[in-house]
């Protein structure tokens, strides 16, 4: 019984890590679940016993994403990191998934294309938001800042530079010094020299 149950559980593995590299490459119209099951090597009957349909299988991964993008929230959180620096891990954190995680691009896409039941960025984008409030409540930004811009900033950058380049390490630097040259626009002056564009050291 115990057997069964753990081929079971590799079957499912299997074709959900099949699904979320077709999803994230070609999006949920694009995917064919003739091309899932040949990627997992596992027949259509068993993807069909595991996973009804396509939409069946597609929130399977999702959520998936989606639980490591709420996963990725709670680290950067429970550093303790002010609200400004926070943003900016956050970012690289995001971008870091997008890049690696096949499941999470692939939530990221079908929220993109409309295709989502549920929102890959309601995950993360109330947290910046409310981050960015504190930060400008606290006077890290500088005169004149809009706090709501800062989401904006992560919610545009992050996906652009994931589309970009070839290499995680190549992506990071950019990531970095495109926020390198906003910070001194950001924040104000007596904070900007505690700030990490790349990040805050471990």
């Amino acid at each position: 019984m115990y057997a069964k149950q753990a081929r079971a559980e590799q079957t499912q593995r299997r074709l959900l890590g099949a699904a979320a590299a077709e999803l994230a490459r070609h999006g949920y119209a694009g995917t064919s679940l003739s091309r899932v099951s040949a990627r997992a090597d596992v027949t259509m009957g068993a993807l069909t016993f595991h996973f009804p349909s396509k939409a069946h299988l597609a929130e399977a991964v999702h959520r998936q994403g989606h639980e490591a993008t709420r996963a990725l929230v709670g680290r950067v959180a429970a550093r303790g990191l002010s609200p400004l620096q926070s943003i900016i891990d956050l970012s690289h954190g995001l971008l870091a998934l997008l890049r690696e995680n096949d499941a999470v691009r692939a939530a990221w896409r079908s929220s993109r294309d409309g295709a989502a039941r549920e929102d890959w960025y309601d995950g993360w984008l109330p947290w910046t938001e409310q981050r960015a409030v504190v930060a400008g409540r606290e006077h890290q930004l500088r005169p004149g800042c809009r706090p709501d811009l800062l989401p904006l900033f992560v919610e545009c950058l992050v996906p652009g530079v994931a589309e970009r380049l070839d290499g995680t390490s190549a992506h990071h630097d950019l990531l970095t010094a495109l926020w390198a040259g906003l910070l001194p626009g950001i924040a104000a002056p007596g904070c900007l020299d505690f700030l990490h564009p790349g990040g805050a050291p471990p």
